[in-house]
């Protein structure tokens, strides 16, 4: 079975639009590498950020690892999918240290597994020494790595 299944997945934005997507259905594999490709505005973006939660669909369902996270019966919140993102700019913290900005969603994580978890990713994506770093001094490759890296 596959990993992630998009079911007739559609968003509409308004009823008189153009779907933002249309009644998509594609199955991955887990482990499978996928790429959306086309022209800005056709869906990809919206594709993904239904599929993490954060844009609920108009119609159609999401399964997860063999759980219905999406249909007009289910909504599982964004938290609860297992799902990370990054996104086309990053999205760090500024004013956070790159360590700070990997652990920061893990709210309920002890400060020394925070501290261990960063370090472990942060090796991961070749950037375990920039843990004190703020966003500001790395290059956008090495900003890319930490996104990467908190995802």
């Amino acid at each position: 079975m596959s990993f992630i299944q998009l079911k007739q997945l559609t968003k509409l934005y308004s009823k008189t639009d153009t779907p933002a997507v249309d009644k998509i259905d594609l199955e991955i594999e887990k482990g499978e590498i996928i790429t959306l490709l086309g022209p800005s505005g056709c869906g990809k973006t919206t594709t993904l950020r239904m599929i993490a939660g954060f844009e609920q669909p108009t119609n159609g369902s999401i399964i997860i690892d063999s759980n219905e996270v999406f249909s007009n019966r289910t909504y599982l919140p964004p938290e609860k999918r297992g799902i990370g993102m990054v996104f086309q700019d990053y999205a760090l913290f500024p004013h956070l240290t790159i360590e700070k900005n990997v652990t920061f969603g893990l709210t309920k994580w002890s400060n020394r597994d925070k501290k261990d978890r960063a370090k472990e990713v942060l090796e991961l994506v070749g950037l375990a020494e920039y843990g004190k770093r703020y966003p500001n001094e790395l290059s956008g490759g090495q900003q890319q790595r930490v996104a990467l890296a908190r995802a």
